[in-house]
């Protein structure tokens, strides 16, 4: 039995490893290898629910009020869109994250802080990785190989950089290094589940080492989000612990130190090398309003090739710069996504149930602040992750901060 009880609890950890890994990780970049991953993850979960012999009601009947919930939202698209209403592979896609990600509350249901150890221990093995890949990329830049997936370089696969990795770097006294992707396909998807991490160690697992380490990570992602989200947490930290004379100093230092480094980025987004990365957020964000006016109500069909189209034919005039001067509006911000497909009152419920997300119950606003923010400049809105948080939302109520 001690065995078993081992065996499960590291298929837990992968499991949660590969809902983040599918979740923004660089193997999206590769339709195919995404569905296969994804097909594991409901092999493990499987598993994982006969290895625990049955499910209690309660998780039950909850899993059945948010798939009511999603059939009565399909529903009312097939009968009243604009829009019509089509089955394809994005729409099966969407449909089976939202089975995996109710699937995992259900079996994690009695023992949710089980969830959250999982989470935290990923979390820190993914600031490990990010930090090898860091360090090692001085001595492995020209011994790279294929790893398999489109655009995605590896040693040994243990480290993976992407092959557009040198337009991408930052000037560190005389070296030049990469900005830091850890697995994830971008530095800005990077820093989404570092700040998560930074979270933790700030207010749940207090922990200066860890802390320390996961501050400067998300620095080298040189992300203005991240470290935009950064500076907000060490401001809402110092706000919380102004008691605290250390804290308070420590705090100000380095929002200090921040304000010049987030200037700089800014700057480099706007008018030096990278000019043109800011106003292709901006054209991203206000084409996705022009098709949220144009489809209030149930938004546009689940087809993400209509979607394209929508992008190029409601295109804000916004004019681009530098090397992005040809780049047409693409579906980066995930939060107006939402909108986009579901509608304004959908797509509020959805956003709602993010905000009220319980796998991390502690300061629940912070949690959002981070998750608004990033999924605002990432198109990864509909991977399992996010459609987790949004699911415990509606399938755990208010008695799971006291259950934990």
């Amino acid at each position: 039995m001690k065995h078993v009880g081992l065996i499960k609890s590291k298929l837990e950890v992968l499991l949660v490893f590969l809902v983040i890994f599918v979740s923004g990780g660089f193997i999206n970049l590769d339709v195919q290898v995404t569905v296969f991953v994804s097909a594991i993850i409901s092999i493990l979960l499987l598993l994982l629910i006969i290895m625990r012999g049955s499910i209690k009601r309660p998780a039950v009947n909850r899993a059945m009020i948010v798939i009511t919930f999603a059939m009565l939202i399909l529903f009312i698209k097939l009968l009243f869109a604009n829009d019509g209403f089509e089955y394809t592979p994005f729409f099966f896609r969407l449909i089976g994250n939202l089975l995996i990600a109710i699937l995992i509350l259900m079996y994690f249901h009695s023992n949710r802080q089980r969830l959250f150890e999982c989470f935290y221990v990923v979390l820190v093995f993914i600031l490990a990785q990010s930090w090898i890949s860091l360090l090692l990329w001085l001595i492995v830049q020209s011994s790279l190989t294929p790893s398999g997936v489109e655009n995605i370089n590896t040693f040994g696969y243990l480290v993976y950089y992407h092959s557009m990795i040198n337009l991408n770097t930052i000037q560190l006294f005389d070296l030049t290094i990469p900005r830091n992707y850890g697995l994830f396909w971008e530095p800005g998807i990077l820093q989404l589940y570092l700040n998560i991490l930074l979270y933790i160690v700030l207010y749940v697992r207090k922990n200066l080492k860890i802390t320390l380490l996961t501050l400067t990570a998300i620095l080298f992602t040189w992300s203005t989000t991240g470290l935009v989200i950064l500076s907000l947490q060490l401001i809402i930290f110092s706000l919380v612990n102004i008691k605290s004379y250390i804290y308070s100093m420590l705090s100000v230092v380095l929002l200090i130190s921040l304000s010049g480094l987030i200037i700089k980025n800014v700057d480099e987004k706007l008018t030096g090398e990278n000019a043109g990365s800011g106003y292709s957020r901006a054209l991203d964000t206000f084409t996705a309003i022009n098709i949220i006016k144009k489809y209030p109500a149930l938004g546009i069909d689940l087809n993400f090739e209509h979607f394209e189209e929508k992008l190029f034919n409601n295109t804000a005039n916004i004019q681009m710069e530098g090397r992005y001067e040809s780049r047409q509006a693409r579906a980066t911000n995930a939060l107006l996504t939402y909108y986009v497909f579901f509608g304004l009152f959908f797509g509020s419920l959805i956003v709602y149930g993010l905000y009220k997300q319980k796998l991390f119950h502690e300061k629940p606003g912070i949690v959002f602040l981070i998750l608004a923010l990033s999924l605002s400049t990432e198109p990864i809105g509909l991977f399992i992750f996010p459609i987790l948080l949004i699911v415990s939302g509606i399938m755990y109520d208010k008695n799971y901060v006291a259950n934990t």
